[in-house]
This record gives C-alpha cells, sequence and structure tokens, in this order.
C-alpha cells in the first residue's frame, strides 16, 4: 500500500484555515486571509492514473457541497 500525503504550508504572518469538503477523493483546500482583497482559496487535487473517472466525480460533488460560502 502506497501512502502520500498533502502539505499547505504558509509564510509567518499569512492566515490559512483547512476547509474540510466532504468527499472521498485525495483533496485538499485552504482558505487564504488576504489582508487587503478578501479571501483566496487553494486547492490540491490527485487523481490516480488507475482511477477512471471517479475521483473527478467525487471532486465534482465536494466543490458543488453544502460548505460554500
Amino acid at each position: 500500500m502506497e501512502v502520500g500525503f498533502f502539505l499547505v504550508a504558509t509564510k509567518k504572518g499569512i492566515v490559512a484555515d483547512e476547509v474540510v469538503l466532504d468527499t472521498s477523493g485525495e483533496m485538499v483546500c485552504s482558505r487564504v486571509v488576504m489582508a487587503k482583497s478578501g479571501s483566496m482559496y487553494v486547492c490540491a487535487f490527485y487523481k490516480p492514473p488507475s482511477d477512471a473517472l471517479d475521483s473527478l466525480d467525487a471532486l465534482q460533488r465536494a466543490l458543488e457541497g453544502p460548505n460554500q460560502e
């Protein structure tokens, strides 16, 4: 079994919060607060080569989910 991880690293003084998405896919999202221009969302998504389109369907469902602001 192969194991991997996602890391979101920010510079000191930058506020970033994890955004929890309801998905079985391999992804991470963070909300980065920009001092003068609001928030920006940064997401990373991994689609395994052996996966057909199931993980892309999971990504779409997660992005359309109830956690949107």
